[in-house]
């Protein structure tokens, strides 16, 4: 079955803020992984001799 009113122009329109906020989220989890890869991949970690990482506690 088809629609029996296609306006292209309107549906655009109601559709934008959905649009929007996908893109939106879309955005922020790619953020979100570039802060989680650079937190994972630290290159300020020191290693011990053995290659193991050092632990510090206080």
């Amino acid at each position: 079955m088809s629609a029996e009113k296609t306006n292209i122009e309107t549906q655009s329109r109601r559709h934008r803020p959905a649009l929007i906020g996908i893109g939106a989220a879309v955005v922020f989890a790619g953020i979100l992984f570039f802060v989680f890869l650079t937190f994972v991949t630290d290159p300020d970690e020191t290693l011990l001799d053995d290659g193991a990482a050092a632990v510090t506690t206080d």
